[in-house]
């Protein structure tokens, strides 16, 4: 496992490939940045966003759709902004949007959390190619990672209060998930589910803040293998390179101490399968 660059960031999240641009992207959510590199850390470039952000996306014909802890914005690349209208059921006042990905159509998927982490009243959210925006399921207390099975039948969405993975029947042409049950249930010794990816096996490979660790699951929520990282609350994943089987870990720095050498720092690590690709907001 290899640092990618010298810079650390206070939260690190959304690690993103960019086949185009060939940079990895990511978000320093308390540090309010938009940061990419090349693969080798070489060419880093920051951007300072004017608002805390939870997540973003790719757009397909440029720019990026921007999750902010209070809205969402289309973001072109000169930088100009487009906010979008949220649903009369977004209630700013208790819940905040985090971490969000796109399926197979295009569709932005977002969770929120409890600002106050303290209830579940966050939601998830749908944000369709037309920018309409549609509130899917509830009941979650810090959403983080969404990702696809390989087949697009079944998506998982972890929450990180309280500690669990879930598995959702997943129909790609309705956009409609169904049945949601959990998958893993995570022990203290685990850490926290936070964000993830599918390789092209369909194994769920999944970073735990508090443990140390990146841990890989089979379909049926088993424990294949975890791995661990040289920071101590990896945050989020991706896979990408050339053959999309480097995988990018995220961290982030610790509140209650004082951090280590590799808190906040990206990390690139030679996964022994190739991960999928992410989608682009169709929009």
């Amino acid at each position: 496992m290899r640092r990618v660059e010298a810079r650390a960031d206070e939260l690190g999240e959304c690690p993103t490939w960019d086949a185009h641009s060939r940079r990895l992207l990511r978000i320093d959510v308390t540090g309010r940045r938009f940061l990419s590199c090349e693969f080798d850390g070489g060419q880093p470039e920051t951007l300072s966003l004017a608002e805390i952000p939870g997540s973003f996306a790719l757009r397909r014909h440029g720019g990026l759709l921007m999750a902010y802890r209070r809205g969402l914005a289309l973001r072109d690349p000169a930088g100009n902004e487009t906010r979008l209208a949220l649903p009369a059921d977004w209630d700013g006042s208790r819940e905040r949007f985090n971490d969000g990905s796109c399926d197979a159509y295009g569709r932005f998927w977002v969770g929120t959390m409890d600002r106050r982490l303290k209830d579940t009243v966050g939601a998830l959210y749908r944000v369709e190619c037309d920018l309409t925006v549609r509130r899917m399921a509830s009941g979650f207390g810090l959403s983080n990672g969404i990702a696809w099975s390989p087949d697009n039948r079944t998506m998982y969405q972890c929450d990180s209060r309280p500690p669990v993975i879930y598995a959702y029947d997943f129909d790609l042409e309705a956009g409609v998930v169904e049945n949601r049950r959990t998958l893993v249930e995570f022990s203290t010794e685990m850490g926290l589910p936070d964000g993830c990816a599918v390789d092209a096996e369909g194994f769920l490979w999944v970073a735990a803040p508090q443990a140390g660790q990146v841990m890989r699951f089979d379909p049926a929520g088993k424990l294949e293998r975890a791995v661990r990282t040289v920071a101590a609350s990896p945050t989020s994943v991706t896979f990408g390179g050339t053959d999309w089987q480097t995988l990018f870990i995220t961290s982030m720095q610790p509140h209650e101490v004082s951090p280590g050498p590799a808190d906040g720092a990206v990390f690139a690590w030679d996964a022994p399968v190739a991960g999928l690709q992410l989608n682009s907001f169709a929009a």
